[in-house]
Order: C-alpha cells, then structure tokens, then sequence
C-alpha cells in the first residue's frame, strides 16, 4: 500500500502540467523542463554521460531561475535517483537524503509562489520521513484557496472519502465541492 502511493505520488509529478508560476524568466531555456527531463533519460539510455550532464544542469538552472515545470523535473530527477536504489542496502539512507532534498526544493519554490499543492502531496507520502497530515492539508487549503483546481477536487474527495488519513468532514467536502461549480 505504501510502495504503491509512493509510485502514485512520483507517477503524478511525472505528468503533472506546469504549475502556476511568476513570470518566465529571461534566463529560461529555450527547452522546457519537462522535455530537458526527457532528453535527460535518453541520453542516459544512450550512455552519454556528458549529454545526460548538460540536460541536469540545465534543469538546475530552470528552477533556479523559477521557470514553469522545472520543479517537476527536479522533483523527478531525485525520484529517478532513489528509486534505482529501491531494494539495496542504501535505500534507506538515500531516502532520507531524498526527503531532505525535495522538503528544499518545495520550500524554494513555495516561497515563490509555486508548488503548494504537489508539497502536499510530498508530506501527505507516509514513506516521507516529513510526513505531516496537518502540514499537508494546510498546503492543499492554501492552494485550494488561491485557485489550484486540482487541489479542490482532491480536498472535496478527500473529506468526503476519508483517504489517507485525512478524516471524514461532511462540511469541509461541501465546502470544497461548491467552489468546482461553475459560476
């Protein structure tokens, strides 16, 4: 059950849209990260290490630079890096150092307005050392509350479901459910 919301939850981040973001900045590559994530995986099927190399540093560069859907690529990439070493002696370890890793990561890109609802899902992960139903559901309010479609309906099932630990709130589901409405 763990193993399977954790595949969820990378799976998600692989194919998430690009998040709301502040205006693309001028230094973002031509590439989006998404596609650099691709090229990425190629060039490591292909065995160009000095290819795969460029491809990372350019997607470390996206998120600095806050450009759209270069928090998803690195999100992936550490998600790439720990589940290789699924099933080793080091696993654990390297878990804890992915925690550590992308807790960083979503909070650089929080503190720019980006993110919220994809780092609650990152602390919703009972894998996650960070794991915290009260932090998560405040990330999934707050973006719910500045517009995150996604983070509605997942709040309007989630109350009314249950799921994850999230308890049963009738009113809470309601509430969440009446803002899907078109107006």
């Amino acid at each position: 059950m763990i193993r399977s919301f954790a595949l969820l939850l990378i799976g998600i981040t692989v194919l998430m849209l690009p998040l709301n973001s502040q205006a693309q900045d001028a230094t973002c590559p031509e590439e989006n990260p998404a596609e650099l994530f691709k090229n990425m995986l190629r060039a490591r099927a292909l065995q160009e290490p000095d290819r795969e190399a460029r491809m990372l540093q350019a997607i470390e560069r996206a998120f600095e630079h806050g450009c759209p859907g270069a928090l998803e690529a690195q999100v992936n990439v550490r998600s790439m890096a720990l589940e290789a070493t699924r099933g080793t002696s080091s696993y654990r370890q390297q878990r804890e150092e992915y925690d550590d890793e992308v807790l960083a990561l979503f909070n650089k890109a929080v503190a720019r307005g980006e993110g919220r609802f994809e780092f609650g899902g990152f602390l919703l992960n009972p894998e996650n050392k960070h794991h915290s139903l009260a932090q998560a559901l405040a990330h999934f309010e707050q973006a719910a509350t500045d517009g995150d479609r996604r983070a509605i309906e997942f709040l309007s099932g989630a109350y009314e479901k249950g799921i994850l630990g999230i308890p049963v709130n009738p009113v809470r589901a309601a509430y969440w459910k009446a803002r899907l409405q078109p107006k």
